[in-house]
C-alpha cells in the first residue's frame, strides 16, 4: 500500500488552480470587496486597541 503522500493527486483541484465554470459576472469584486472589508476591520480594531494601550499608559 502506498503512503498517502506519494499517492495519486485528489480528483478536486486544490486551492488557486482555476476551475473551467463558468462564474457569474461580478463575482471577483464581491470576492475584493470582501477581503477589503475584513482588512479595514482588522486595522480599526489594532488602532483601538493602541489607542486605548496608549491612553492608559499615559494616566500612570
Amino acid at each position: 500500500m502506498e503512503p498517502l503522500a506519494f499517492g495519486r493527486p485528489p480528483a478536486t483541484p486544490g486551492i488557486g488552480e482555476g476551475t473551467t465554470e463558468a462564474l457569474p459576472p461580478g463575482t471577483a469584486r464581491v470576492g475584493n470587496l470582501l477581503e477589503t472589508v475584513g482588512i479595514v476591520i482588522f486595522l480599526a480594531l489594532l488602532v483601538g486597541a493602541a489607542v486605548i494601550l496608549i491612553r492608559q499608559n499615559r494616566n500612570r
